[in-house]
C-alpha cells in the first residue's frame, strides 16, 4: 500500500512540475515580445486623449490601443505600427464624458502579445 501511495505521489509531483514548466514557457514567450517601459494617458485640451508608451522589445509587429468606459470591457480605439523606435504615441479624439480606461496590446509577428497597465482619464465635458 505504501508503494502505491508513493507512486501516486511521485506521479502527481511530476505532472505538476511538467505543467508549471509549460505554463512558465508560455508566459516567457508572451513577455518577451512587448515589454512596456511606461504607459501614460492624459487629456489634450479640448481635442481628446493623448497616449504615450515606450517598449524595450524589437519583436513587436504592431500595437492595438484599447479603450473602455467601464474598466472591464475594452474595445479597439486604433492601431499603431511598430517602427523600431522605443516611444510611441496615439491621439484619441472619439471620446465621451466620464472615466475612460486605456491599455495597449503589443502584438508580435507570431501573434504573441503583452498588455500594458491600464491608465484612466476623466473627461468632464466634451467640447
Amino acid at each position: 500500500m505504501k508503494t502505491i501511495i508513493s507512486i501516486l505521489t511521485l506521479t502527481a509531483l511530476v505532472l505538476t512540475s511538467s505543467f508549471t514548466a509549460t505554463s512558465q514557457q508560455e508566459v516567457n514567450k508572451q513577455l518577451a515580445n512587448g515589454s512596456f517601459s511606461f504607459f501614460r494617458a492624459h487629456r489634450q485640451g479640448k481635442a481628446g486623449i493623448g497616449l504615450t508608451w515606450a517598449v524595450t522589445t524589437q519583436q513587436a509587429s504592431y500595437f492595438i490601443v484599447e479603450r473602455s468606459y467601464d474598466g472591464e470591457f475594452f474595445e479597439p480605439a486604433g492601431t499603431v505600427k511598430y517602427t523600431g523606435v522605443s516611444v510611441y504615441k496615439f491621439h484619441d479624439t472619439d471620446v465621451f464624458p466620464g472615466f475612460i480606461h486605456y491599455r495597449v496590446v503589443a502584438v508580435s509577428h507570431d501573434d504573441a502579445h503583452e498588455t500594458s497597465a491600464v491608465e484612466t482619464v476623466r473627461i468632464v465635458q466634451r467640447k
